[in-house]
């Protein structure tokens, strides 16, 4: 990303700003694994602590510290960072947030902090399930209850609710809840819901059976006559998704056509590009080039995996990224190609903001399971741990999995103490 080189060379060229390191540990606070790092949290914290040391007063160093330093163990520098926030900030909305989340973590009471949490700042309860698995059943209880709220308001309201509920009831492992919900946000046809229908059976981790109504749904605009741009965007939505899903169960029939309009969607464009449709282009070329052969499978690959490094992961489309990156995690991996599969898979959204993406749970678990191959028993004991927070009880369907991901998780601690 040309974001973390800029701000790298900002360090370079400042070293004594305070908010040149603020800005080199808030960037690995919220994005570091996305640029592969697996002590990115370690890294943000002691930025952190190397702008305060350069400047006490800067406060939005403080309000990350706090809770990251909980998160590390490092309680010293936790209560530092609170006694500065509190002589700068007048606002306490924050502290029942901090309060709450270092009491689970040390093993104290929690209850006084949660019911005020569930009141005014329940959203933070998803952040930190989100971030590291804390407080999930909080979180998800909170989301299911304001989804029951919503209940009682329009029909818009209803189908906005029942929408991002479906998307949250994948990440808790609910699938058949998650079907449910997306059924209830349609409204009139909405080709958004058939889209997520046909993506989530390919993400091979939920229920499948609304993909065909979804490929039904979004088939006849591949046929219409493309005359404006708008016409022009329906049809890149649907071969997006529709391209894709074909590809994985093997059929070609499609594929001249879709490429050859993905191209010259892009060639539309202004200055002829678009980051998420290239990728979504680079998508189609490579699991193409894979299945049939071909001898530029690996370019294609290579081309792809590039494209998804240069997302702006702040302004990106969670389901769809999340997608790509699992695709290019897979092709990866059937290449023998370990810890490339897994820089990708570890490619998402920010975390700390609690940003929706429907396949959180998945990446984990592939995560969990690369690092292990690619020999990273402590990334891929860390990735398991998260998922399994996040999976505290699903649906029947799901439980063999993460029974499995148990076992796995014994082994690699039995494999870390023997070292």
């Amino acid at each position: 990303m040309q974001r973390w080189k800029d701000i790298q060379n900002y360090v370079a060229l400042a070293p004594q700003r305070a908010e040149a390191w603020y800005l080199y540990a808030d960037f690995l606070y919220h994005y570091g694994h996305v640029v592969d790092l697996a002590d990115a949290d370690e890294r943000a914290l002691a930025a952190f602590k190397k702008s305060i040391d350069l400047d006490s007063t800067y406060t939005p160093v403080a309000i990350h510290v706090i809770d990251l330093a909980v998160k590390l163990g490092d309680f010293e520098s936790s209560r530092r960072a609170e006694r500065l926030r509190l002589a700068a900030d007048t606002a306490r909305f924050w502290v029942p947030v901090h309060q709450w989340y270092l009491a689970v973590k040390t093993g104290q009471p929690a209850t006084a902090w949660l019911d005020s949490l569930r009141t005014r700042s329940y959203f933070n309860l998803v952040q930190f399930a989100m971030n590291d698995g804390t407080g999930a059943p909080e979180a998800w209880s909170v989301l299911d209850s304001s989804y029951r709220t919503a209940m009682n308001g329009t029909r818009a309201n209803v189908a906005r609710a029942s929408g991002g509920t479906a998307e949250w009831a994948l990440v808790f492992g609910r699938p058949a809840l998650a079907k449910k919900y997306l059924a209830a946000s349609d409204t009139g046809g909405d080709p958004n819901v058939a889209v997520l229908a046909v993506r989530n059976a390919m993400i091979r981790d939920g229920d499948s059976t609304l993909a065909p109504l979804g490929v039904a749904r979004l088939s006849p605009e591949e046929s219409r006559t493309r005359s404006d741009s708008a016409s022009r965007m329906l049809y890149v939505r649907a071969v997006r998704v529709l391209e894709p899903y074909r590809l994985a169960s093997g059929d070609t029939s499609h594929i001249r056509r879709s490429i050859e309009q993905m191209r010259s969607a892009l060639a539309r464009l202004p200055n002829g590009k678009d980051p998420e449709l290239q990728a979504s282009l680079g998508v189609i070329e490579a699991m193409y080039a894979n299945l049939a052969k071909r001898p530029d499978a690996p370019a294609a690959l290579e081309r792809l995996d590039s494209l998804l490094k240069e997302f702006d992961y702040s302004n990106v489309h969670g389901g769809r990224a999340a997608f790509e990156n699992l695709t290019a995690a897979r092709l990866f991996e059937q290449r023998g190609a370990y810890g490339r599969a897994l820089a990708a898979v570890r490619r998402h959204g920010d975390r700390w903001t609690g940003s929706r993406d429907p396949y959180h749970a998945t990446m984990l678990r592939e995560e969990g399971r690369l690092a292990a191959l690619a020999g990273d028993v402590q990334g891929a004991l860390q990735a398991y741990r998260h998922y399994l927070a996040l999976r505290f009880a699903v649906e029947p369907v799901l439980q063999p999995q993460v029974d499995a991901v148990k076992r796995e998780v014994s082994k690699l601690e039995a494999q870390q103490k023997g070292k």
